[in-house]
């Protein structure tokens, strides 16, 4: 993911499962209408927080290599249906 890639607003569904990624760019933050965001069967080891998605209904972060996923990370997103 290069660096406009937060100027993708208007986007709702991100799906970069099978990637190999090792980190998020913190412009995933930038994503305001985001309400699927798929990030499964990466090598993910940390979450930053997504605070600002307030759209976001579901993420998949399954097969990461996350040892926890922060309160912060999510704890403000009142429309998360799914973790």
């Amino acid at each position: 993911l290069g660096p406009t890639f937060g100027s993708l607003t208007s986007l709702t569904e991100l799906l970069a499962h099978d990637n190999r990624f090792t980190a998020l760019p913190k412009e995933l933050g930038f994503l305001h209408n985001l309400v699927l965001l798929d990030l499964s069967f990466n090598n993910i080891e940390l979450v930053p927080p997504f605070n600002h998605l307030n759209s976001l209904k579901h993420a998949d972060l399954r097969h990461n290599r996350l040892r926890e996923v922060p309160r912060a990370a999510f704890g403000q997103l009142t429309s998360l249906e799914f973790l």
